[in-house]
């Protein structure tokens, strides 16, 4: 009965060593507004929220206009932006550092 206990504890322990831990991750958040010029009162408009890594889009999110955006990405180099393929587009390219915040807010620049 012990030497089962024994290999059964060796196991589970063998298993426990395999799991990694999780990637470090940081935080990429700030206020966006709706890239949509004029709003008409009343109206809801969202903010869509673009993020780049390599010029390869790895993230979207859709908010409403004047709230926070939140991205949970690996550290690196990151573009984010709110406006969709307009000629005056605004890429502001951020660091992302593991296991801190970076805040960009994302104003609303369109014409």
């Amino acid at each position: 009965m012990g030497v089962r206990i024994a290999i059964a504890g060796l196991a589970v322990a063998g298993l426990l060593g395999g799991c990694a831990a999780a990637s470090p991750v940081g935080v990429l958040t700030g206020t966006a507004e709706a890239c949509v010029g004029v709003v008409l009162p009343g109206s809801h408009v969202e903010a869509n929220v673009w993020a780049f890594r390599n010029g390869h889009l790895i993230g979207h999110k859709r908010v409403p206009s004047g709230t926070t955006y939140r991205f949970l990405l690996p550290p690196g180099s990151y573009g984010v932006t709110n406006m969709n393929n307009s000629p005056s587009a605004v890429l502001h390219v951020v660091q992302v550092f593991a296991n801190r915040t970076t805040t960009v807010d994302l104003p609303d620049v369109c014409p």
